[in-house]
């Protein structure tokens, strides 16, 4: 409650401006969630779409953020979320609670790039993962970026895809920080 617009309990000097985005795949663009005019602190997060939050570092408090829902049926193909156009982009998110590994194992794509993008806000980069070499670990609720090279493309994932291996050592390419 209260994060609805941007704003946040305990925040001084905090503006309403958006905190929390997804990327529409047909705009190629950022949009604010949840929608300023209609939407709501209570809309539910779209399983397998990736979002982008922004916090503020003018908090004077902790922040918990809480989410709930229900785990991906067992053995099911999970459709993601994927632009209809030929070289445009679609952030996607990790659907499991469980690290995803990247590989030819556990994915349906048709019409999707070989290779994922995440945005490794430590170091500043975006790292880029083959799927013909197996070694790109998406972590628990981690977005990511793919690219459509097809016409009617498809992304699916399901449970063999899952692995107990992390990503560089843990990492969940996100800064954090303990504000105080």
């Amino acid at each position: 409650s209260g994060a609805q617009n941007g704003t946040t309990p305990g925040c001084t000097g905090c503006t309403t401006n958006a905190s929390s985005f997804f990327f529409n795949e047909a705009t190629q663009a950022y949009v604010s969630y949840p929608t300023p005019v209609t939407g709501s602190n209570t809309d539910p997060l779209v399983s397998g779409r990736g979002y982008s939050v922004y916090f503020r570092h003018n908090l004077s408090g902790n922040v918990t953020l809480d989410y709930t829902g229900t785990h991906p049926a067992t053995g099911a193909n999970i459709s993601l979320p994927v632009a209809a156009t030929t070289g445009n982009f679609s952030l996607v998110g990790n659907p499991y609670p469980a690290p995803l590994l990247w590989s030819t194992t556990g994915w349906n794509r048709t019409g999707v790039s070989d290779f994922v993008s995440i945005t490794d806000n430590v170091s500043v980069i975006l790292r880029v993962f083959d799927i013909n070499e197996g070694d790109g670990v998406i972590t628990t609720g981690q977005a990511f970026w793919i690219e459509t090279t097809g016409a009617t493309p498809v992304l699916e994932v399901n449970e063999n895809a899952k692995t107990s291996t992390q990503s560089s050592g843990g990492i969940f390419f996100r800064t954090g920080e303990t504000l105080e």
